[in-house]
């Protein structure tokens, strides 16, 4: 159970940080079309920060499976054991 939740707060953690770069992507914007920065310096912005979320969202889709494989094992782990409290009472 504790790893399941250590994966969720990871989760949590992964959004807030993709959120993070898309707010530093709106500043950047802004300061392109105040004139702080130029459109090529921009666009370079844009890859750095699109492949920052590509990782960052497979991070996310790593710890998912991780936590719904883990999520399953044990509500199979519930049933046999309760499987087994059952045929203990019957004998």
């Amino acid at each position: 159970m504790r790893k399941i939740l250590k994966w969720t707060k990871e989760i949590e953690g992964v959004e807030r940080e993709i959120e993070i770069l898309r707010k530093k992507l709106d500043l950047e914007k802004k300061r392109q079309e105040v004139g702080e920065i130029t459109k090529a310096d921009l666009v370079k912005f844009r890859s750095r920060i699109d492949t920052k979320e590509r990782d960052l969202r497979a991070k996310i889709h790593r710890l998912q499976k991780l936590r719904v494989t883990r999520e399953r094992k044990l509500k199979e782990q519930e049933e046999e054991r309760k499987k087994r409290l059952e045929d203990k009472k019957k004998e």
